[in-house]
């Protein structure tokens, strides 16, 4: 859009920020301050946004006793998982995935410890690019996968993805 295209107005308040990346959450609890909203479908615009009386409501509310204008822990904990799906995967996290799926299969040959993991990503990634297991674990976290264990040791639920197998 060219300059002389907008308008100049004060800034009252932000509400909203739109965006066609469809995840625009870093990876990470810094995003317990937002709350993605998914439109799918026409927004109305025809009409004129009354500022003012959106400020006066705001303003009221505060004033309210006994108001709460933070979000407490429950409510953060609710908006973070709201929001997984809008997060972006680290690096990490997308080689995981494209390797393994979680399993509710409690089998002790489907238990993955953190080493086994990483032996795994070392047989498809070159050495340098092979995460420690301060990094993965992290990781694995985020993921969220089933995790438990078996005599002793403990570990991730997974299985490995097959690989497609070209067809001829």
């Amino acid at each position: 859009m060219r300059s002389d295209q907008y308008t100049m107005t004060p800034r009252l308040c932000s509400f909203i920020a739109t965006t066609n990346d469809p995840t625009p959450l870093p990876a990470g609890d810094g995003s317990r301050r937002y709350l993605c909203v998914e439109v799918t479908g026409q927004v109305d615009m025809s009409g004129r946004i009354p500022y003012k009386q959106m400020f006066a409501q705001a303003v009221a509310e505060l004033k309210t006793p006994g108001c709460i204008y933070w979000f407490t822990s429950d409510d953060e904990q609710q908006i973070q998982q709201h929001n997984q799906q809008y997060q972006q995967q680290s690096s990490v996290e997308e080689v995981l995935t494209s390797l393994f799926i979680p399993t509710k299969d409690h089998q002790r040959n489907n238990l993955w410890r953190a080493q086994d993991i990483q032996a795994e990503l070392a047989k498809h990634l070159k050495a340098s690019d092979v995460p420690n297991l301060t990094v993965l674990g992290k990781a694995l976290k985020n993921l969220k996968w089933p995790r438990g264990g078996n005599t002793g040791v403990r570990g991730y639920y997974l299985v490995l993805r097959q690989e497609e197998q070209p067809q001829l």
